[in-house]
């Protein structure tokens, strides 16, 4: 599965009454359909961006203009894109001008070319999308921003700055859910780092996490016991 990245900046029309043409553009890849809002003029921005999921490169994408009528729409011209000549890139870039046709040529009822230019054109910013795990191929760029935020993370504990609920039982960030039973204040994924932190708060100076863990086992196994005999 690839994604097409288009990005539809803007038209270039010709003729006596370009000047009141209110076009629109519409892209048509596979069974999915996306437009353009209409702009009136001889030079129409539309600077919309627009995402496919392709599962098939054997095929192309086809860039229609319409004009919007008070009853209906007229076609401008069209531009058939095979997606094989399609570069893969992560940054967009200035555009390329897809000259329009008046007709559509098809073979065996697939799209193959246009024919007969109009003069119309439109400036198209089309691009296949690189992957994401693509981009961290090198790992050292992951592993620097992984440890720009474990330093980020440390400095927030060291300074004493938690967030409120840190100290409420049973809360959890990313779930509905509490417990009455074991209200262990895990608020975090990572449940043993957080646990370790607040007792270390809320226990004397005298006293030692191990002793703390230590006697919640014990009554966890008492209860277990307990259970059993039942």
């Amino acid at each position: 599965m690839s994604l097409l990245s288009v990005t539809v900046k803007r038209g270039s029309l010709v003729g006596s009454g370009a000047q009141q043409t209110n076009s629109y553009v519409c892209l048509k890849l596979q069974t999915v359909k996306s437009t353009t809002v209409p702009v009136r003029g001889k030079n129409p921005c539309w600077e919309q961006d627009f995402l496919f999921e392709v599962s098939d490169l054997d095929t192309g994408l086809l860039l229609e203009v319409w004009e919007k009528g008070m009853l209906w729409d007229r076609a401008i011209g069209y531009f058939w894109c095979p997606l094989n000549t399609i570069p893969f890139t992560q940054e967009g870039g200035p555009g390329t001008w897809w000259p329009l046709d008046a007709e559509v040529v098809m073979e065996g009822g697939r799209i193959i070319r246009t024919k007969n230019p109009t003069g119309h054109a439109v400036l198209v910013d089309c691009r296949f999308e690189i992957p994401c795990e693509v981009e961290y191929s090198d790992p050292s760029g992951l592993q620097q921003k992984l440890e720009r935020l474990n330093e980020i993370m440390s400095g927030e504990w060291d300074s004493g700055r938690r967030p409120p609920f840190l100290n409420q039982s049973g809360y959890s960030e990313d779930s509905d859910y509490t417990s009455d039973i074991f209200p262990l204040n895990l608020p975090y994924p990572n449940a043993a780092a957080s646990q370790y932190l607040q007792v270390a708060d809320q226990l004397p100076n005298s006293a030692s996490i191990e002793s703390y863990f230590s006697d919640d086992q014990l009554k966890v196994d008492a209860g277990v016991d307990r259970i059993c005999s039942i």
